[in-house]
């Protein structure tokens, strides 16, 4: 999978740009606050129909402008294909080749991308929510039917919610919700346990090759609604703990288990890296993780995904910088940020192209 174009319109401080891309590997350079991470997020944008940075969409348009909009064309395995993505200050509308999607969810899973940032050091000592993005993130690109579950999943919580707020909570109605909410749960729950346990086979290779150290990298799924590793009777679990949960729930007026609530414990050698891990340690896990995501997507979809590494050269020492480009297929189109040349060819042997940036503007 490889971006060839790519035109900017009013999305953050990018007036009016374009760009060809004839290579697969890009180095865009520039001071900070210019728009390489802008440009970066409209790459995302193009997977998502969302950015990673900010949660109001309308952040993304420019100052004064009434939309922002980004067209691309994306060659795939099949040939290759046209986004587009406009949002305005009532909305979003996306297109794949020039006809529009109905639902976003559509659009989504169509452009596969593995983005590498400085909050994403943040994955082991950050929050639980940080942890299953990380999950909804990879599965929802590749499976369509996770994303809707997640998707009906958390309308169905959130009406869950209400009720339990309600003066007079209606047990009857308690229970239809969490009928619907089983059924989803079990989707979930079975796409995450597959992709987990992909993942488990997929790190310990990865990692033993970013580490001298003989040290065993594992992680559990740690969940107060079903069990890991799977006894295989998913449903009967759910219903028995949500049956067990109710009049907690109904008591405390809050939602107290579901896929919404559980989170990824990471370990090396047994030790809980969050507690236990140096910072090292963690750095080297995390860089493990979004380079078993690039494996697990081209198993997945018998393509690499294009890969945005934005200013995380500036975070790693020069080990895990060399270590992190040899790493990387040359196949793969990948585009890095930063703010300086100095030593990049020391990391980098393999053909690339600079893209100068500055304030909002491509300068070739």
């Amino acid at each position: 999978m490889r971006l060839r174009s790519i035109d900017i319109k009013n999305f953050r401080n990018y007036s009016n740009q374009s760009y060809t891309f004839d290579k697969n590997l890009y180095v865009l350079i520039g001071q900070n606050a210019q728009g390489k991470t802008s440009f970066i997020e409209s790459i995302y944008v193009l997977a998502y129909a969302k950015s990673y940075r900010v949660h109001s969409d309308e952040e993304l348009i420019s100052f004064g402008a009434d939309f922002a909009k980004i067209n691309a064309v994306v060659e795939k395995n099949q040939g290759t294909m046209q986004f587009e993505y406009i949002l305005a200050r009532n909305g979003k509308k996306v297109k794949i080749n020039q006809v529009e999607c109905k639902r976003l969810i559509d659009f989504v899973g169509n452009v596969y991308v593995v983005k590498f940032s400085p909050e994403d050091l943040l994955l082991i000592k950050g929050s639980p929510g940080l942890r299953r993005k990380f999950l909804d993130l990879q599965l929802s690109q590749l499976d369509n039917q996770y994303l809707q579950s997640l998707v009906i999943y958390n309308k169905i919580l959130a009406q869950k919610k209400e009720t339990l707020k309600s003066e007079h909570v209606d047990s009857i109605y308690i229970d239809i919700l969490n009928d619907q909410l089983i059924e989803q749960m079990t989707i979930i729950y079975q796409k995450r346990i597959e992709y987990i346990d992909r993942l488990q086979v997929l790190v310990q290779p990865i990692f033993d090759t970013l580490t001298s150290e003989k040290e065993t990298f594992t992680f559990s799924y740690e969940s107060n609604c079903i069990s890991y590793p799977s006894n295989g009777d998913l449903i009967t679990e759910l219903k028995q703990k949500m049956a067990e949960y109710k009049e907690r729930e109904i008591r405390q007026r809050k939602i107290l288990i579901g896929p919404h609530r559980d989170d990824l414990i990471f370990f090396i050698d047994e030790k809980n890296l969050r507690l236990y891990g140096s910072q090292g340690q963690q750095r080297t896990v995390v860089l493990t993780l979004i380079l078993a995501q690039i494996e697990y997507i081209y198993e997945q979809a018998n393509t690499y995904p294009i890969l945005l590494l934005d200013d995380v050269l500036s975070e790693l020492d020069d080990n895990r910088k060399v270590q992190l480009i040899n790493k990387l297929d040359p196949e793969m189109q990948t585009f890095i940020t930063t703010t300086e040349l100095h030593k990049l060819d020391e990391y980098i042997t393999a053909d690339y192209q600079i893209i100068k940036i500055d304030d909002g503007k491509i300068i070739e």
